[in-house]
This record gives structure tokens, C-alpha cells and sequence, in this order.
């Protein structure tokens, strides 16, 4: 899909970088001096390359006359018309830096008429948002012709996709670059519009800070790939082929497969035990249902040092001790995970290993329990983690991974409820602005490189209440499974926020049904939600019989059409996230011509039927088409179904349904 010359202009941009450091784009005070781009107070001392996979690495490391020293971790995609770099400060002299300040992790300038930023906004923007209220959506998009001035973005109290998001897509002259900016913390970024010319700067949003001797700095992760054109369908896919293909992380050379999840019933893991989960798990059996996972969420723990078992629902916001309750778990979660592999499957189990929310006078000096000076205070009711503390990053990690490893478990659900930048601005002082979290940031990369070091079989789920933790160095070690902790059971909602989320995340999570399972599936909602990861709740003392063949075919579907959310991504009718109205959009490999549309009419909607153009097609080619309902269906051509279109049929209000799109051959 990328052009030849645009490949040619990517590599060309970041080599001019490399090769002419005074205009690296990024900009800096060190003591009372300004940088932007690397001056003569700095020399070169080490340049290397490299090819890592898909991309050719170039590591410089250079000196300032300060003593502090400067790395530049850079990358370009030959394939992908993509480069990026990190940036990291080290004071490697005896004594204490100048202080580091306004630091740029970007500062670059783009010459072009006409600039539009494209993007969304972030989970929990508007969390109890109505249909048609007219306000802000979470994930809502937005098309923004840039103004004159400064146009600003950040974070929210401390994780990066909490009402904002840190992807974008930049239109300028004939052409644009899709922007990440990958920091797990409080980030910031500007557009900064004079007449033709715009300034894009970003960086973590507070540092004024000296650094200690030895004492390293980390800057943002900055990604671009440029593209040619203003062709928003095809940047998307630009972007999403080069996320795919060299960012998502593999386990065992696969990316992480579509699969079918199911938990129990009951909210969390406080009220049950293992007897329960298993004879949860012999219901799918009973019924055909090869599950791939099994979903365990919070509540499986000792909620005090004096191992008390959870007794409330809410008991589940009791982290710190992170042993398995083994009075409802007598063999640490294994006898599930068996179970599960038994049958084919793998389990994924919940921690929030950042969080405390216990009293600090219960903590030991023994090493049992964490350390007081360890925990980073928030408010009278919670604490966090010092992750920028080597000791309690080592002792949060030998906790968490003995669990993982005796649990044998196949998925680490990592969970982040509290909001940490109060607690990272308490732990500042005013000469050391940023440092902690700049610290706990780096500490708590190391975790998660740590963990898939140690259990390089084992996928990351990186849930923050939601979607609140996706920035590109998360989206690198994990997947963003929850990407919401509300509208879930909401069709119309579900749809608008994942028809805008799968142009930049192709693998999601979706609740397939309520927790009457067993008692009635909720056809709409599964069709609706048909997505990577579908997450399946039973009643397994509900009276009545599930729809068994249903959910069959549908895990049919599942299997035989997941592999397409990998492919060319095409949204098929306007943003909504109204009830009234229909929403559809699609999947389709260019190579082999397979792929499906997903389309809902939604419950308050009149009409029972729509023509849609589909996209991506070979007009020249014939297809047919399957619809999962058996409303429709029949062979067309590629130009009759993009230029005519198609007439999807739903007779009821409240339906959705997938369509298989396969290309046949048609005899003379």
C-alpha cells in the first residue's frame, strides 16, 4: 500500500535527521541554555546500527559538556515509510546535573496549506453521555481545520488515553503523518499554526528537574509515518499495516488470535471459588462451546495482611497484599488453568499491582508485606507503588510473578483504577518537578518488559478503568482488551466508539451477552459486538435452555472469519452513536478478497432496510455474499457493490448481523 516514493521521503526525512543533528526535532533547556537540535556543546561518542526484524535501528549516544549524557534510540521501516526515536538524558558525572527543563520529546515544523488534524478524544470523557444530548462521546472523532495559534492536547490525571489520545493524523500540502506519541504518564502536545507553517511539540507534560549522578531521563516515544495524499481511508491503513505489522507484539511469531472468553456470573472473583469456576467452564462444555479462555477478574485475592477473604463486592479494591485467597482457591488458581488447557484453552487473570489500598500501619519490615517508604500516598484511602524504587519494583515483581507462574496463567490483565499524577506531583519537590513519574514511568516499562521476559508465551491486557492506558509504548508489550469500563451492554454505543477504535487498534474486547447466558443470548448484542476477543458471563443456575445452535454458528463465524480484523479497515456509514440509526463498517484482505461486513440497526431505528457501499473491492471481480441472518445474500460484482451498493435487509428494530464476503471464481 505505501508508495515507493513515499518510502523514499520517510527514509530521506530521518536520515537527514541523523546525519545533521543540529536539526534533530527535538528542543530542550539545560541550565539557563535553550537547544533545538544538538549544538557543538555536544559530541558524538557512539553511533551503531542495526536491523531488528522490520526496521533498521540507529543507536547515538552523545556527550555535553554538563555531563550529562544524551541517547537517541532511533528507528526507520524501509517498508513502511515510518521512523521514530526515544530520547533519554544520563548524568554519568559524580555530582548533580544543571536542571533539565521544557523538554520537547518533538519539536518538528511542517511547511503546507490547508492543515487538518484528524483523531478522537479518549475514554471517559463523557461517561454518562445520552444518544442525543450533542455532547462530547468517549472515542468521539473529530476533523479539525487547525486555527491560528496554539492548539493544545494532554492527558488527564496521569493516563495517557483518559479523555484525550495521543494518535494522530496530520494533514498538510499534498500529503500528511500519522503522530504517536507513546508515554504511560501525563504527556502534552501542541499544534502551534503561523500562516503555512505548524510546530508539533510534545514531551511529558512537567519536567524542571537535575538529575542525581547516575540518575537517567526518559522522553516520549515519537512515531510518524508520512504518507502522500489526503485520502483518509487510505492513511488509515497505512497506519494500521505498519501498527500490525511492527508494533503489535507476537507470541511464538503469531500475533494474539481472535478468540471466545467467558467468565463467571458473578461480578468478579469476590463471591466465587473453584469448585464454581469449574462447573462454569462444564457449561460451555455441555453446550459445544470450545472456549479460548477463561476470564478471571478481580476478588481472587487476601484483602489484609491477616489473609481475610473478600466479603462484599466492593472488597475487590483491596490491593497490597497480592496473595491468592487459598481459602477459595486451595491450589492458587491452577486446577482452573489445567481445566482450561485440558480443553484447548488458557486463562487471563486480573492485578492491579500499582494500587494500595490498605492501612500502612499494617505493613512489615520482613519483606512479607511492602515497605511504608515505599508507597507513594494519594488520599486517606489510597497509595501507589513506587515504581521509580528499585526495591519495590523488585519485590512487586517477584509477587506478581510467582503468582502468574504457579497459576499457570496464559494472559496478564493488568488494571489501573486511581488517577496516579497527585501522587507523582506529591512525591516531587519543587527542584525535582516530574521526576517521579518520569522514574515510576521507566520502572514500570521495565515490569512489563520484565514479565514478557520471564513468560515470553504470556500476552499483557492493559486495562486503566478502561481504555485509559493506550498509549504506542503500551500498545507494544499489550493489547488493549477493555477498552471502556462503560456503555457495555450499550449496542449503539458499543458500535460508534469501535467502528472509530478499530482505525488504530485492531484487537479489542467486546461483552458478547448479559449474565443470563444460559437463560437467553442476546443475539443483537453478540452480533453487534462480533469483534476479536468476544467475553461470554453464564447464570449456570438460570432454568431455561440457551440458544445452542446459535451460538454455535456463531462461534463458526468466529473461527472462520477472525483472522480478517488483521485486514484493510473501511467504515461503511457515518459516525453514530444514536440508537436511531444504522451503523456498518468493514474488513477485507486485498490479497485474497475475503473478509465481512458488520452492521446494526439499532433498536430505535424505523427503517428495515439500507443500501450500503461497500469499499476496497477489485471492481472487476465477483463476490458473494453471506448474511449471517439469512435475510440476504447472492453474487455481485466488486463495481456493482461499490458503486450501487448493497441492500441490506433487517426486519427488526434492535438486529444486527455480519456479512461474509468471499471473491469467487466465475467459469466461462
Amino acid at each position: 500500500m505505501t508508495t515507493q516514493k513515499e518510502k523514499i521521503r520517510a527514509i530521506n526525512t530521518f536520515l537527514n535527521y541523523i546525519g545533521n543533528l543540529s536539526d534533530f526535532p527535538i528542543s530542550f533547556k539545560i541550565g539557563d541554555k535553550e537547544y533545538k537540535g544538538l549544538d557543538e556543546d555536544f559530541t558524538l561518542i557512539k553511533k551503531e546500527t542495526s536491523e531488528c526484524g522490520n526496521k533498521n535501528k540507529i543507536l547515538l549516544v552523545l556527550s555535553h559538556v554538563s555531563g550529562l549524557e544524551l541517547t537517541l534510540d532511533c528507528a526507520y521501516y524501509p517498508d513502511y515509510a515510518a521512523f521514530e526515536w526515544t530520547g533519554f538524558f544520563t548524568n554519568i558525572s559524580e555530582k548533580d546535573s544543571p536542571v533539565l527543563s521544557e523538554v520537547n520529546a518533538a519539536d518538528i515544523t511542517f511547511t503546507g496549506e490547508n492543515a487538518v488534524l484528524i483523531g478522537l478524544v479518549g475514554d471517559a470523557v463523557n461517561p454518562n453521555l445520552g444518544t442525543d444530548d450533542g455532547q462530547v462521546m468517549n472515542n468521539q472523532p473529530y476533523t479539525t481545520v487547525l486555527p491560528e495559534g496554539i492548539t493544545k492536547f494532554a492527558s488527564f490525571d496521569g493516563r495517557p488515553t483518559d479523555t484525550c489520545f495521543p494518535y494522530y493524523d496530520f494533514q498538510y500540502a499534498e500529503g500528511g503523518a500519522l503522530i504517536a506519541v507513546g508515554w504511560q504518564g501525563q504527556w502534552r502536545s501542541s499544534f502551534d499554526k503561523k500562516n503555512d507553517t505548524v510546530i508539533f511539540t510534545a514531551g511529558q507534560e512537567t519536567f524542571s528537574s537535575y538529575l542525581k549522578a547516575g540518575e537517567t531521563m526518559r522522553m516520549p516515544l515519537i512515531a510518524m509515518v508520512l504518507y502522500d495524499g489526503r485520502d483518509e481511508e487510505r492513511s488509515v491503513n497505512i497506519w494500521r499495516r505498519w501498527f500490525i505489522d511492527c508494533n503489535m507484539r507476537k507470541v511464538r511469531g503469531q500475533l494474539l488470535q481472535p478468540a471466545l472468553a467467558a467468565f463467571t456470573g458473578r461480578p468478579c472473583m469476590t463471591l466465587t471459588n473453584e469448585d464454581a469456576e469449574l462447573r462454569n467452564i462444564s457449561v460451555y462444555e455441555k453446550m459445544g462451546i470450545n472456549l479460548d479462555y477463561w476470564w478471571m477478574d478481580a476478588g481472587w485475592y487476601f484483602i489484609d495482611s491477616e489473609g481475610s477473604s473478600c466479603r462484599e463486592i466492593e472488597d475487590y479494591a483491596n490491593t497490597g497484599v497480592w496473595i491468592v485467597d487459598t481459602n477459595r482457591f486451595p491450589t492458587k488458581l491452577k486446577v482452573i488453568s489445567d481445566k482450561m488447557k485440558s480443553i484447548g484453552g488458557g486463562t487471563i487473570l486480573w492485578f492491579e499491582p500499582e494500587r494500595f489500598g490498605l492501612k500502612l500501619e499494617d505493613l512489615k519490615d520482613d519483606s512479607s508485606t511492602l515497605r511504608k517508604e515505599w508507597i507513594l500516598p494519594y488520599d486517606d484511602r489510597w497509595g501507589f507503588v513506587n515504581y521509580g524504587n528499585p526495591e519495590a519494583l523488585k519485590w512487586i515483581s517477584d509477587r506478581v510473578f510467582s503468582i502468574l507462574e504457579t497459576a499457570d496463567i496464559t494472559i496478564y490483565r493488568e488494571d489501573f483504577n486511581v488517577p496516579p499524577l497527585r501522587a507523582w506531583t506529591a512525591g516531587d519537590t519543587e527542584d525535582r518537578r516530574g521526576m517521579t513519574e518520569n522514574l515510576y514511568i521507566q520502572g514500570h516499562l521495565h515490569f512489563w518488559d520484565s514479565l514478557i521476559e520471564r513468560f515470553p508465551d504470556m500476552m499483557i491486557d492493559s486495562c486503566a478503568s478502561g481504555g485509559r492506558r493506550n498509549d504506542l509504548e503500551s500498545m507494544r508489550r499489550a493489547v488493549p482488551l477493555h477498552y471502556s469500563d462503560f456503555y457495555r451492554f450499550d449496542p449503539a454505543k458499543i458500535s460508534g466508539v469501535c467502528q472509530m477504535l478499530y482505525k488504530w487498534f485492531p484487537y479489542l474486547k467486546n461483552y458478547g451477552t448479559t449474565a443470563t447466558l444460559v437463560e437467553d443470548p442476546d443475539k443483537y448484542l453478540m452480533l453487534n459486538t462480533f469483534s476479536p476477543m468476544l467475553l461470554l458471563s453464564i447464570n449456570p443456575e438460570a432454568d431455561k435452555t440457551a440458544d445452542v445452535e446459535f451460538l454455535q454458528k456463531y462461534q463458526k463465524w468466529h473461527r472462520e472469519l477472525g483472522e480478517y480484523f488483521y485486514s484493510d479497515y473501511y467504515v461503511l456509514t457515518p459516525w453514530t452513536v444514536s440508537d436511531k440509526d444504522w451503523i456498518g463498517y468493514m474488513f477485507i484482505n486485498d490479497e485474497n478478497g475475503m473478509g465481512f461486513v458488520q452492521i446494526s440497526r439499532h433498536v430505535n431505528n424505523a427503517d428495515s432496510k439500507k443500501v450500503i457501499k461497500l469499499k476496497g473491492l477489485d471492481e472487476n471481480t465477483s463476490y458473494r455474499l453471506t448474511d449471517f441472518n439469512n435475510n440476504f445474500g447472492g453474487i455481485f460484482t466488486g463495481r456493482v457493490l461499490m458503486e450501487e451498493g448493497l441492500e441490506v435487509i433487517m426486519p427488526a428494530a434492535g438486529s444486527a448481523t455480519i456479512i461474509r464476503i468471499e471473491k469467487i471464481q466465475i467459469e466461462d
